[in-house]
């Protein structure tokens, strides 16, 4: 099976202690190894779009029924936000940088 991402970057957290890596796969889509990105998820009722709540069952009060699978997506992380914008440093950077014994650049901006 080939590689699922394309493209990948390491973000320094803001407290300076821990990295996160952001990934692209083939499709465009981005993801990120950070907590906010990979618990935050909103749900939306597949028949009329609007947010629903996140309870086990959830509740379209717009539609007032019930909805059984709803469509989930996950919100977009400050870190993705980050690469979107230039920041981040490519991951085949970032090893040669390690392996070579150079630190990170500050707060995630590409050199």
């Amino acid at each position: 099976m080939k590689n699922k991402w394309v493209e990948q970057w390491i973000v320094k957290s803001e407290s300076g202690d821990g990295e996160y890596t952001v990934s692209k796969d083939v499709k465009g889509n981005f993801a990120c190894s950070c907590r906010g990105w990979t618990c935050n998820v909103q749900k939306f009722c597949p028949d009329c779009g609007s947010q629903i709540s996140r309870s086990k069952e959830s509740y379209c009060w717009n539609c007032r029924k019930t909805v059984t699978n709803p469509r989930v997506e996950r919100i977009e992380c400050k870190h993705i936000r980050e690469v979107k914008s230039g920041g981040g440093r490519r991951l085949t950077d970032a090893v040669v940088d390690r392996m070579a014994g150079r630190p990170l650049p500050a707060f995630g901006r590409r050199v």
